[in-house]
């Protein structure tokens, strides 16, 4: 018996639809599957602190269930697939870099026994890092009660110690603070070690006498990010 081609091709898109579970989504006239482009979110949306962890979620509306959702990046090698049982799935980069900037994009790809099947890619969202650094706090203190504080500063009695403390709440890797002594061109630096730097002052002579202030600075990635200066303190040394 002879079939006409127009019932075998029928007969081929209909093996085509079962086998793949299509449901909604009907193939076209080659007997190719479309899936709607995909839907892209990224939370937390705008910036994204350096270290921290950011979600993006794909999804689609097809009615075909049980494929895999591909998250890549548009530049780069970055690619991370997620099978899914519903029409969505939500994919976890964890303390971003400037290395994880740039756009991304969502694909969602089916598989039958002969044939994959894939959307087209996704809009694109941006993913963008940000170092935001905290001014800085600055505190005197003098542990043998040299100390006494005026409406100009700090009033320190010669020969006795005090101690400049820089502190800041941002909480990168390393960094360092930088102690400014405006009376002259001195700036100390010390490593920050749990988020704060202290600069001892064994015995306050005259030549201490001035402004003090503190800058904190990290480098990232190469790259170089400083805060705001302080407000600075005013320090005079007195006789005994």
């Amino acid at each position: 018996m002879r079939v006409g081609f127009r019932a075998l091709r029928s007969f081929r898109l209909l093996l085509v639809s079962i086998d793949v579970g299509i449901g909604g989504n009907h193939p076209d006239s080659t007997g190719t599957v479309s899936f709607p482009k995909p839907s892209i979110f990224m939370n937390p949306v705008g910036d994204v602190t350096w270290g921290g962890d950011v979600n993006v979620t794909c999804s689609t509306f097809t009615q075909v269930l049980g494929g895999t959702f591909i998250l890549q990046k548009a530049s780069g090698s970055f690619r991370k697939t997620q099978t899914s049982s519903d029409n969505s799935a939500t994919f976890s980069i964890l303390q971003v870099t400037f290395d994880n900037e740039g756009l991304y994009q969502c694909q969602y790809e089916k598989s039958s026994s002969s044939q994959n099947f894939m959307s087209p890619q996704s809009d694109s969202v941006s993913l963008s890092i940000t170092v935001p650094l905290q001014q800085p706090s600055i505190y005197l203190t003098s542990p043998n009660k040299g100390l006494v504080w005026s409406p100009e500063g700090a009033e320190i009695t010669k020969g006795y110690s005090f101690v400049i403390t820089c502190s800041i709440s941002s909480h990168y890797p390393g960094g360092v603070f930088s102690l400014i002594f405006s009376g002259s061109n001195i700036t100390n630096t010390k490593p920050a070690v749990n988020q704060s730097a202290s600069f001892d002052f064994p015995v306050a002579e005259y030549e201490h006498q001035g402004n003090y202030s503190c800058v904190y600075e990290v480098t990232l990635s190469s790259r170089k990010f400083t805060s705001t200066e302080t407000a600075a303190i005013n320090v005079t040394i007195k006789c005994k």
